[in-house]
This record gives structure tokens, sequence and C-alpha cells, in this order.
């Protein structure tokens, strides 16, 4: 092994070294309790974000759904006959570890495996936006990373297609599509945004860059060199642009229907459906588009075994019983809406479900936010 060999990989054990520490205080905290609460509600489509109201920025509680992932390939390696389950799980595992610690990015960037559907990196991360109050504020979308043909495959996964609604000089420059759904009536969108870019030390430099910045995780020296002037909407999506030799549209699909303001829990659940699905054609206005669905798991199977998995997890961490209690009523108000819904013509459905959205939120707010309910018995 060369010395350059050996620094790296005691650079890499040292980072891991300090991801584990960082998850273990997290995990063991009243914060991961009613974090993880928020984002299991939110998940049912309860809830919108009430972590954006307490000005928390860096979501940890959605990256630790992860691990649920991994345990759902155990649990249905069944439905995935030609994956490699393996490799996935060290992919979201890897995918856990840069979200924590970005620094780890090069070493994981350089680690994927060229043309595997199985090897990617799976960041969430928070783009510049201007709130519709005028503030400013981040929107959170989700990065899959894969090795292409020799070149990083940059994806960018928005359920919202921000750029689309409301584009900025670039996208009107670029010329992103004009309209934002493919099919109206049942709301269907594009929600893959894909970046070429040459791998390359300095183009692995300039990934881990924007996504540093996307995760929020930029030191002063480097805030101070990479964010100069005022602020620039959609940040770092224009990094991507930047170092990419070829960006487009893909042509898969997805259902847009933000029951509530919950972007960074719907996105990364899509994107994970679209890494493990099978892809079905679809034909919509003469156009060819492709559905990522896991093979016999529904969309409700697959957010109610979640919540029963993520209520293992924080009975795990020491979580009260009345934490638990108060996920296990959220799941049962989920099943009941779920058939309810069932009654509802279909060109109403969506209204319907933005009232029933509104109406929800208020009354799950009330009980975790301002909840002293949400609690571990004894705190570590």
């Amino acid at each position: 092994m060369s010395i350059y060999d050996l620094f790296r990989e005691r650079k890499q054990a040292k980072l891991l070294r300090l991801v584990t520490r960082k998850r273990q205080r997290y995990l063991n905290s009243e914060e991961y309790v009613k974090n993880m609460c928020s984002t299991i509600i939110q998940n049912l489509n309860l809830m919108g974000n009430p972590i954006q109201e307490k000005m928390k920025k860096v979501p940890n509680a959605v990256i630790e759904l992860m691990p649920i992932y991994q345990q759902m390939l155990d649990l249905h390696s069944d439905k995935f006959p030609d994956r490699n389950i393996p490799l996935l799980k060290e992919s979201f595992q890897k995918s856990l570890y840069s979200s924590v610690e970005t620094k780890l990015l090069p070493f994981y960037l350089n680690d994927l495996k060229e043309d595997h559907p199985d090897s990617f990196l799976l960041l969430p991360i928070n783009v510049c936006m201007k709130l519709q109050n005028g503030e400013d504020g981040y929107h959170g979308m989700d990065v899959i990373i894969r090795k292409v043909r020799g070149d990083f495959e940059v994806a960018t996964y928005d359920k919202a297609q921000i750029r689309i609604i409301s584009p900025d000089s670039q996208s009107i420059q670029k010329k992103l599509r004009a309209a934002v759904y493919i099919d109206d009536q049942k709301k269907q969108i594009t929600p893959i945004y894909i970046y070429k870019i040459k791998n390359s030390p300095q183009k692995v430099k300039a990934i881990t860059q924007a996504l540093r910045i996307g995760r929020l995780h930029l030191n002063w020296f480097e805030r101070n060199e990479l964010i100069k002037g005022p602020f620039e909407e959609y940040r770092p999506l224009h990094l991507f642009s930047r170092c990419a030799k070829k960006e487009y549209y893909s042509n898969d699909l997805a259902t847009s229907q933000y029951v509530q303001d919950n972007c960074m829990v719907n996105n990364l659940n899509g994107a994970m459906k679209y890494i493990l699905g099978v892809k079905k054609q679809v034909k919509i206005k003469n156009q060819i588009f492709y559905k990522s669905s896991i093979p016999n798991l529904s969309n409700g199977d697959f957010k109610k075994e979640l919540t029963e998995l993520a209520i293992v997890h924080l009975k795990n961490s020491g979580a009260s019983g009345k934490t638990l209690k108060i996920l296990q009523q959220a799941l049962v108000t989920y099943l009941d809406e779920k058939g309810k819904r069932t009654e509802v013509p279909q060109q109403e459905k969506i209204s319907y479900k933005l009232k029933k959205g509104k109406e929800t939120h208020r009354a799950w707010l009330q009980k975790t936010l301002r909840s002293q309910d949400l609690k571990i018995k004894q705190p570590r």
C-alpha cells in the first residue's frame, strides 16, 4: 500500500468514527424521538414539516429512514430477485454516512461501481428558494448519484419541480418544460432532472462542494470561498449546471400531490422507490414515460410497514409508551382516511386530500411539536 493510500484509508476511518459518535449522540437524544415521530407522521401525510417552524435546517431524522429501508430489503428480498441486496444495503449505508458527514463524499464517489444500478449515493439536500411571503428559504429534494459509462450521473428528484413552477432566469434560459404536469388530471410530473458530469478529480471536488452546500455543512472558510454575493435562488443546482457537460429531464414519472408541506420525506421515499422499483411503460399524450413501483408492495402497505419498523426503532431508543402510542394512533388514522378516500370520486380526490390535509396538520401538530409526551423514558 502506498503512502497516499494509507493516508486516505486513515482519513476515511477517522471520518467514520466521527459519524458514529454524531449518530450515537443524536439517536440517544429526545430530539431524535421528537423529530422521528414528526417524520413518520409526515410520511403518513397527516402533518406538514414542523421542524422548519423551529428553524431546524438539517433533516437528521429523515436520513435515519435509511436503516429502515435496509430492514425492508431484508424482509422483502424475494421482491428483488434480480438485485444485489448486499450492495443495495451498502449504498444506503454510505448514503446515510455521507449525509451525516459530507467530507466522506470524495471516497464514496470514487468507490461507485460503474454501470451498476445497485451502486449509488442518495442524499437529501436543501435548495435555496423564495418563499411565498418573499423571504429567503429552502426546499427539500434528493440527489441520486451513479457512475454511468465512465461519467457521474447526478439526478435530482423533486416531486414538486419548483424550477418549473417558479422558474428563475437560468431555468428560462435552459428552456425547461413550460407544462408543469404531464397528466393534469392525475397531477403526474417528471420528477428527475439529470446532470452528466465528467469523472475527474476536479469534478469530484465540485460535486462534493455542491452537496456540502445542499446539506448545509459548510464551515466559515468554505462559505466565504464558495458563496459570494447575495442570495442565489436554487443554489446548489446551478453548481451542478456549471460542471455538467449535459443536463436534461428524464422520461420517468411520479405523482405530485403535496397534501402537506413535507417535501423532505416525500422526495426521499419517492427517490427510494425509484431506485428499487421496476419500471413500467406508460403512454400519455402520445409520449412514452416510465413509472417505477416496488412489486407487490402498495404505497399504503409500504407506509404501514415503514411506520411499524420505525416504532420498533424508537422503542429500542428508549421512547416512552406515550410516544409509541401516538405513532400507533397516527397509523390507525392514516389507514382510516385511506379507506374513506375510496368512496370519493376520482375528480374530487385531490381537493379532498388537500382539505383533509389542512385539518390533520393542525391536529397532529398539537400532538407532536407542542406535546410533552414525546420523550425517552430516561434521558441519557
